[in-house]
């Protein structure tokens, strides 16, 4: 069922292994999970690879309130390698939070400003989307050291964007840091199907919000 309730106790946190393809039966597929609660909440998730107990590496995926959607997006840090066997690859997307359907213009710049080409796909309300290898995409066929990405919506609605980095050779993931503008914030996601998500859900801790991400 798309639609799925717990209970926790007072400052009990709870762990979903692998919560895709358990607790909604959609393995191989990717996109947002909402939680709602009449208390406070506390989300964060895990995405790696191999399976434990092998030693594994992934990257942190943080909860962000939908209060800090914003219509005009930007995250930075991303990079892009010509030989695709390895170097970096970068993914963006975007979750809807809305009850309409948006169609999305993804920018990208390197670092200095220049415009290197831009895209568009659209996103069904209350989805997500993303581009994968979004400097092929755009037909960039060199190397990019440092770039960023604009998003927005043809309805100005607020989205929550996000974007991940694959370092091939070492397989890492990581996440850019986020830049606000007019409130919005970076929400990561990795649609790798070999990797495996814990979503931890301590009650009652203050503010939703999780640490900032990793450099």
């Amino acid at each position: 069922s798309f639609l799925q309730t717990f209970t926790l106790a007072p400052r009990e946190m709870r762990v979903f292994n692998d919560m895709i393809a358990v607790a909604f039966n959609a393995a191989e597929s990717g996109g947002a999970i909402e939680f709602s609660s009449a208390g406070s909440l506390a989300i964060t998730s895990r995405l790696y690879t191999p399976s434990r107990p092998a030693p594994t590496s992934g990257m942190g995926v943080p909860g962000i309130p939908e209060s800090q959607a914003s219509a005009a997006s930007v995250v930075t840090s991303l990079s892009h390698s010509a030989n695709s066997s390895q170097g970096f690859r970068s993914n963006v997307g975007a979750y809807n939070p809305n009850d309409v359907a948006q169609t999305l213009t993804f920018t990208v710049f390197e670092g200095g400003g220049l415009q290197l080409g831009q895209t568009t796909a659209s996103v069904a309300a209350r989805t997500a989307v993303q581009v994968s290898n979004i400097f092929s995409v755009i037909g960039v066929t060199t190397d990019v050291a440092h770039a960023y990405c604009a998003v927005q919506g043809d309805k100005n609605l607020p989205l929550l964007v996000y974007a991940g980095v694959i370092d091939k050779p070492r397989f890492e993931t990581f996440v850019p840091a986020r830049v606000e503008v007019r409130g919005a914030a970076a929400v990561p996601e990795e649609r790798d199907p070999a990797r495996r998500g814990e979503d931890a859900v301590p009650p009652d801790v203050g503010d939703a919000r999780a640490p900032g991400e990793p450099d």
